[in-house]
């Protein structure tokens, strides 16, 4: 969503959904059901690094599956992190209880 945010000049939400809706629903910016944590974490990996993109699905956490979310957010962002295989090896414990969260 980056990319196309930078390729149509958008600097609000209501350019990124006309210009860039396919990437902004891939993102969870059209709403859609509550994710799970093993749900963001796909949403994740379709972000492909992309740091707006992952905004958006951390948007979607369902409110039974925050507590889990925010223990691999906190640890990812102490160990410094940016992608799923380096919160994988610095937070296994976290990492597994992520992604047994469906």
């Amino acid at each position: 969503i980056d990319r196309c945010m930078d390729q149509n000049n958008c600097n609000d939400m209501t350019c990124v959904m006309d210009r860039c809706a396919e990437a902004a629903r891939t993102c969870g910016f059209q709403g859609g059901e509550p994710l799970s944590c093993a749900g963001i974490a796909a949403c994740f990996v379709a972000c492909n690094g992309e740091m707006t993109c992952s905004m958006g699905c951390m948007g979607r956490a369902r409110p039974e599956s925050r507590v889990v979310v925010d223990r691999l957010q906190n640890c990812m962002r102490m160990n410094q992190c940016m992608d799923l295989p380096c919160a994988e090896r610095a937070c296994p414990e976290v990492y597994r209880a992520c992604l047994a969260d469906r």
